[in-house]
């Protein structure tokens, strides 16, 4: 295979530390429970689309689907809404047809286990008793009833938001608005309300403050994607002027030191430390730029679903990311659900699965933490095309790795960011690489270590 041809692969697959000369892939090193030989389990309805997974407080697994999705235009028809009460062995269809007339793709189940569905039929429903009744939810009217709800969050006040689309013609095209209720939806206020703005998700942290995504309309579909914030409530709105501007984000996910993780359909993840302020993309390791949804367990591990690319892993708040796909039948992630027991469900394009182990019982597991900045002789070496090369971090620090010719010209720079504390393993493939002698030098804080490496043509 030629180098243009690689490149070109690794450009398609988001890959942007690529030259000519070398190509380079670095991971951490994860705990065993993820990487073992079946992670996932399918738990059935593998000829549906799953868009949506609710779980609810006694265990009930509710999953929303479509029918069909054309291949050329992507657009989904038809749905169906199925339970199961024993963990995935069985699934029973809780909606009848006349309730669903699109894919399934927004589903949420409060805490007293009331469930809430779109079926893509411009109307939003309900039940109080699994399914077996479905009650129509009277939002207010505001300019057309044709609506398409984006997301339900229910807060930590037990407050449901819905976050809709609405179109009412040509006279005003389509709008977004968000409604809040406090009484489990017998009366509802409108929170917000933005022309041509479509919401996609929103989120709330430990302190109240809500995260919105928008993308605003034009004539011919998305044109731009924004971020604002409220931290009163609602009331008002900060646009958030920074590096999400564009990137088109369809997800938000907060962790317990509301670090706030936000999912893009073409640059891959985003972090926030600060409230929001600042953004920084953190795609070390995943190799999909299309992410479609983002799910924490309790041990804030994060997990991101790709379009195509399957599962990825964050151990360390998202500085690293490794595949957990084996199981996986299809790689095309629609959406992440962990529960309580820290079980994983991932809706595919052909059907649902299911963590075989919880993902919170590894935790007396974890690898033992370096005690110094380490850098390993690579393996193999001497190499033609690909060695491995790892090397240990005992603090959160900035480390440089660098590959050097014989006479101390540099070929490339491996790495050079802010590691967490870890074991990280680097794949580095010497393409057009001559044959002779290489050097790779590790730098951290005061500590530098170089390891000869031979290439052999």
């Amino acid at each position: 295979m030629n180098a243009p041809r690689i490149a070109n692969r690794l450009q398609d697959m988001n890959v942007s530390n690529v030259i000519f000369i070398a190509c380079v892939l670095v991971t951490k090193i994860c705990n065993p429970v993820f990487s073992q030989t079946n992670f996932w389990q399918p738990i059935g309805l593998d000829t549906s689309h799953v868009l949506s997974i609710g779980i609810s407080s006694t265990g009930y697994i509710v999953v929303g689907t479509t029918r069909y999705r054309d291949p050329t235009t992507g657009t989904y028809y038809g749905g169906d809404l199925f339970r199961s009460v024993d963990e995935g062995k069985s699934w029973l269809k809780i909606a009848p047809d006349s309730l669903i007339s699109g894919p399934v793709k927004v589903i949420a189940i409060t805490p007293s286990d009331k469930i809430f569905f779109d079926g893509g039929s411009k109307r939003l429903y309900s039940s109080n008793d699994f399914g077996a009744n479905w009650t129509l939810v009277n939002l207010p009217y505001h300019g057309g009833n044709a609506y398409t709800t984006r997301a339900i969050v229910i807060n930590s006040f037990q407050e449901i938001w819905i976050a809709l689309s609405r179109t009412c013609g040509w006279q005003c095209g389509t709008f977004g608005e968000i409604f809040s209720t406090q009484d489990g939806g017998a009366n509802w206020s409108q929170i917000w309300g933005g022309a041509s703005n479509v919401p996609e998700d929103l989120v709330f942290d430990s302190s109240g403050r809500i995260f919105l995504a928008v993308t605003e309309l034009g004539l011919v579909g998305a044109v731009h994607s924004y971020v604002y914030r409220s931290t009163d409530g609602g009331r008002h709105w900060t646009f958030l002027l920074n590096d999400l501007i564009d990137t088109f984000v369809n997800s938000f996910a907060v962790n317990a030191n509301d670090h706030i993780f936000a999912s893009t359909y073409k640059s891959g993840v985003f972090r926030s430390v600060d409230n929001g302020e600042t953004w920084m993309q953190i795609n070390t390791g995943l190799i999909y730029a299309n992410v479609q949804c983002l799910a924490i367990n309790a041990l804030e591990h994060i997990f991101v679903g790709t379009n195509g690319g399957g599962i990825f892993l964050s151990e360390d708040n998202g500085e690293t990311w490794i595949e957990i796909n084996a199981g996986l039948t299809n790689f095309k992630i629609k959406t992440l659900v962990c529960d309580v027991s820290g079980y994983l469900y991932a809706g595919t394009e052909r059907g649902i699965f299911r963590s075989i182990k919880s993902t919170t019982s590894i935790k007396s597991t974890v690898p033992k933490m370096p005690t110094s900045f380490f850098l390993k002789q690579n393996y193999p070496n001497p190499f033609n095309a690909m060695t491995s090369i790892e090397y240990e971090v005992n603090r959160r620090s900035v480390v440089s790795l660098t590959i050097y010719d014989v006479t101390g010209r540099e070929i490339q720079q491996l790495v050079n960011r802010t590691h967490e504390p870890g074991v990280y393993r680097l794949r580095f493939e010497g393409l057009v690489l001559t044959s002779g002698e290489y050097y790779c030098t590790m730098k951290a804080e005061a500590s530098t270590q170089t390891k000869h490496m031979i290439v052999i043509k």
